[in-house]
């Protein structure tokens, strides 16, 4: 029998992206702005929203430096209770050329050594599940994963997506769901 393997994206999936870039951009904020959100899909920041978002990305390791995501976390606790293997497929950041880097320290300090895709295109890793919550991503993997099925950590930027291969997960309520997905047999060729 072959091991299920499980990718797991690592910004907003298992790190706290957003939280860690608003708490920044909100330090470098003037007075008079509101508080920083990230973009959603398909929206465009202004140029020099996008400018003090690079410089926060480039501050001596920041991306290493980045907290648990709890709700991945719970995701990834599900998985390795089955006994799974789970891999991290992430891109690193064009904003920052370091991020590399810090995506593999920050995996070695928080999982030790797991195989670890850094890639600019997830879709072409094989897989029997990936969690991760950008859906541009998740959904080209499951175009190329035909019989692979899709976890998403809730975020308000991809509440709205629906697929008959994916489920959301907002946190411990939704853990009895996922390992019922986790557990139910592979998709047919």
């Amino acid at each position: 029998m072959n091991q299920i393997v499980v990718l797991f994206d690592m910004d907003d999936t298992l790190c706290d992206l957003s939280g860690a870039l608003a708490r920044d951009m909100n330090l470098i904020k003037s007075p008079s702005e509101t508080g920083f959100a990230p973009p959603l899909p398909g929206q465009k920041s202004p140029p020099y929203l996008k400018a003090r978002k690079i410089m926060v990305f480039n501050q001596p390791n920041w991306w290493l430096n980045l907290e648990c995501y709890e709700p991945g976390w719970d995701i990834l606790y599900e998985v390795q209770k089955l006994g799974y293997e789970f891999q991290i497929a992430s891109k690193p950041s064009p904003d920052c050329h370091d991020s590399a880097r810090q995506k593999l320290e920050w995996v070695e300090t928080y999982l030790g050594s797991v195989v670890t895709h850094l890639t600019g295109d997830k879709s072409r890793i094989r897989a029997d599940f990936m969690v991760d919550d950008w859906i541009p991503y998740g959904s080209k993997w499951l175009d190329n994963n035909p019989n692979g099925r899709l976890i998403i950590p809730y975020h308000v930027w991809n509440k709205d997506f629906q697929h008959d291969r994916a489920i959301h997960c907002r946190g411990p309520e939704d853990l009895e769901a996922v390992r019922a997905v986790l557990t139910t047999p592979k998709l047919s060729e």
